[in-house]
């Protein structure tokens, strides 16, 4: 019996938490998937710097962190990962907190960042605010499959203007099989024509004082362009993204295509080690012009209005955005340039990747991070972007005219604009 309540006591003693012990600060971090792994890598290294945190997940799922983060409850995370197309939906609802003022003043550490990667603070009621911290420099740029272009002879370092563009897609489609009916195509889709241009301008939807932008020549251009190709039967009709697009890239169906940097990780982890592209800058609208560049990309770390912890938030994203371990790490998992420029001349940066046939690609990525404009981004970019590319589906595939969509699709964002200025005063 002694010998029971000798062991009872050992084990109670050994589940009390000593004296001046602490239990480290649960940091629960809302992430896709995707991210899941890279979050349980960081907890370990995390620990090492500071052990009095510990991450957790909340999985991201459609629609649920915005539904969360708006509610009442006790289950709102401490960060959460926010990608570009959704940046511009939470700035507009503002419920994520401002990064610029005290405890946190992130603008001492965006020297240290490309600088066009803060182009995604919010611009509400004539105020400046820093959402998020970027984690992704995000270049976009070209690929270009190399046995296609070796077929019929074409250099793609040598096509500079969009004029030079056209005539090579005219040569890269075409009846591979010879039974009369194209099979190869110069492009997945149109649409990536378009936003290759639009992107490219350090103001789009917005001037600085808020007027709607959408009739100019940047946006008569880019559909005149996307129209030009679709019109002359050089893209595959596939929708970006897609299945069916991604499949086409693969398969070596499509000769171009303009993406990011990251695309380059996919094409490295899914194809062929004979299956080779080519990664080059992006035309230039005119040769008068420098090529276009823009964001194309990226992932960003904000922290909720109502997140219980966020000192210790804080220090986690000020850890996995500046912390050159925790940025190789995150950067060799998607395959993208950090935002992070203190890690740029890692040697990692300057090896020759397999699937381009040697060729240094992540320096031209970091190039072209450099030469990639500033643009402050509008709390209502998020309405802009969508109803331009609904007018611009209608262009492509409804025969409706150039100058007709961009009329109405500055009638639907101002129209759309004051519904959701109506909808938060109530």
């Amino acid at each position: 019996m002694k010998k029971y309540i000798i062991l009872l006591i050992l084990l109670l003693s050994a589940s009390i938490t000593p004296i001046g012990a602490t239990q480290p600060v649960r940091v629960v971090i809302a992430a896709p998937e995707e991210m899941h792994n890279y979050i349980k890598e960081m907890n370990i290294l995390l620990a090492q710097r500071h052990p009095e945190l510990q991450l957790e997940i909340w999985p991201i799922r459609h629609g649920s962190l915005f539904s969360a983060l708006k509610a009442n409850g006790e289950n709102i995370p401490n960060i959460a990962f926010l990608d570009k197309q959704s940046l511009p939906f939470f700035a507009a609802s503002a419920i994520m907190t401002d990064l610029r003022p005290e405890p946190f003043r992130v603008l001492r550490i965006r020297k240290h960042m490309a600088y066009h990667t803060w182009d995604q603070s919010e611009l509400l009621l004539n105020r400046r605010r820093i959402i998020g911290v970027p984690l992704l420099s995000g270049p976009r740029c070209a690929y270009w499959h190399r046995e296609s272009v070796n077929s019929v002879g074409i250099d793609p370092t040598s096509i500079r203007t969009m004029d030079e563009l056209f005539v090579a897609a005219g040569k890269l489609t075409r009846d591979t099989d010879g039974d009369g009916k194209v099979d190869h195509w110069f492009i997945g889709s149109a649409s990536e024509i378009a936003w290759m241009i639009i992107d490219s301008s350090f103001q789009k939807y917005f001037d600085g004082k808020g007027q709607i932008l959408v009739e100019n020549t940047l946006f008569q251009e880019a559909f005149h362009w996307a129209l030009r190709f679709q019109q002359a039967g050089y893209t595959a009709s596939t929708n970006p993204g897609s299945s069916q697009w991604i499949n086409t890239i693969k398969n070596g169906k499509v000769a171009y295509s303009i993406a990011d940097d990251t695309t380059g990780e996919v094409l490295r982890r899914s194809l062929q080690k004979n299956s080779t592209w080519i990664v080059t800058k992006c035309p230039s609208r005119r040769i008068d012009t420098k090529p276009m560049s823009a964001m194309a990309h990226g992932w960003w770390l904000c922290i909720p209005q109502k997140a219980k912890h966020k000192a210790a938030a804080w220090t986690v994203i000020k850890y996995l955005a500046t912390d050159p371990q925790a940025v190789m790490a995150f950067s060799k998992m998607t395959g993208g340039i950090p935002a992070y420029m203190g890690v740029w001349d890692d040697p990692h940066f300057s090896e020759a990747i397999d699937i381009f046939d040697g060729q240094q690609a992540r320096l031209l990525w970091i190039e072209i991070s450099r030469e990639t404009p500033n643009y402050r981004a509008n709390v209502f970019d998020g309405i802009a972007s969508h109803i331009v590319a609904s007018e611009l589906d209608q262009v492509l595939y409804q025969n409706k005219p150039i100058t007709k969509a961009l009329s109405q699709a500055k009638r639907r964002i101002n129209r759309d604009i004051k519904k959701a200025l109506r909808e938060k005063s109530n």
